[in-house]
């Protein structure tokens, strides 16, 4: 069985690899500027309260390559998805659909036993490649991370057990299609757009509010957020004097017209114009709140949205076998 399994899936283990080959090429010269500059930035003493001469140069060379990394890295999420459509959604819909499972089931091993060796054999090629593909990634993103912070998405989307955890929620999803399918392209289709359904409401939805975030008052306008370099911050909100109540959106526009009264706004550049903003907001007690995610929740993070994932992984897998089992012979 073991061999059985290996000669079935042994070309997706090989095409696994030959990609992260391929991505560890393509992004080998990003990664080495990255990591030079980071170099840089950290010897001028750029990400602390008293940033060097050769700062600004150093830091306008990082932004550079980080900004397009930051429209380029989000779509490689779409990779769990694509481990769950090519190993998962064939391992059974294939059968099925070619006919073999009649063979398949009629031989010296349980149907179940046959099942399951299926499935460990395939989870072991998607978590193994999974790994594969999250050390490459980590290693080319660890200066973005140590700069911005890896509890930003692209750190912490290609870091730890989480790529690991998504990648086999996706593999399971694709499991249940091609049982319930029992057709290997509508299988594939509804694993991409079930991994999709699940995915964004646990990104922008949960992932904020795993833990209840903490709240920071009384920061002045011109001081920006006033947190740390490594949290995540999930918004910043104007405080009205006293710093008791935030400020709707319309109650501030309406506090920023009455500033404008006294500010030359024709004149004034957009510079001049937000520094004498700033410094009226301050002057008449207004302040901001920053709402936050301290770095130091970063792995309590990972495990529970990894566990989030690995929970409904096992409840597809659980009702797969189950269809499985109570199929007629």
């Amino acid at each position: 069985m073991t061999w059985l399994v290996w000669r079935q899936h042994r070309l997706e283990a090989l095409a696994a690899a030959a990609v992260a080959a391929v991505l560890a090429v393509v992004v080998t010269p990003t990664a080495l500027h990255l990591y030079q500059v980071t170099a840089l930035l950290r010897q001028g003493g750029c990400l602390g309260g008293s940033p060097g001469a050769s700062c600004g140069t150093a830091m306008d060379a990082f932004n550079a390559t980080s900004h397009t990394l930051q429209g380029i890295v989000p779509l490689l999420n779409i990779l769990p998805g694509l481990a769950g459509a090519f190993i998962g959604a064939p391992l059974l819909s294939r059968e099925y659909e070619d006919g073999t499972w009649r063979l398949a089931w009629s031989q010296g091993v349980t149907r179940l036993a046959w099942l399951r060796g299926q499935m460990l054999g395939a989870l072991a090629v998607t978590a193994l490649s999974a790994a594969l593909f999250t050390a490459v990634l980590t290693w080319w993103l660890s200066p973005v991370n140590y700069v911005n912070g890896r509890f930003t998405n692209n750190g912490f989307d290609f870091t730890g057990i989480v790529p690991a955890a998504w990648a086999l929620l996706a593999f399971a999803i694709g499991v249940l299609a091609g049982t319930a399918l029992r057709r290997v392209v509508p299988a594939m289709a509804v694993t991409l757009a079930g991994y999709a359904v699940i995915r964004f409401p646990v990104e922008y939805l949960l992932r904020p509010r795993y833990l209840p975030p903490v709240e920071k008052w009384g920061l002045p306008f011109a001081e920006g957020s006033g947190i740390a370099r490594n949290d995540w911050e999930l918004g910043l909100g104007p405080v009205a004097p006293g710093g008791h109540a935030m400020l709707t959106g319309a109650q501030f526009d309406q506090v920023e017209h009455t500033a404008q009264a006294s500010i030359n706004r024709a004149t004034a550049s957009q510079a001049t114009y937000v520094a004498e903003l700033n410094h009226w907001l301050t002057a008449h007690g207004y302040t901001q709140v920053a709402t936050y995610q301290p770095a130091d929740r970063f792995w309590t993070f990972q495990g529970i949205e990894a566990a989030i994932c690995l929970l409904l992984a096992l409840a597809a897998l659980a009702v797969a076998y189950r269809l499985v089992s109570r199929r007629p012979s």
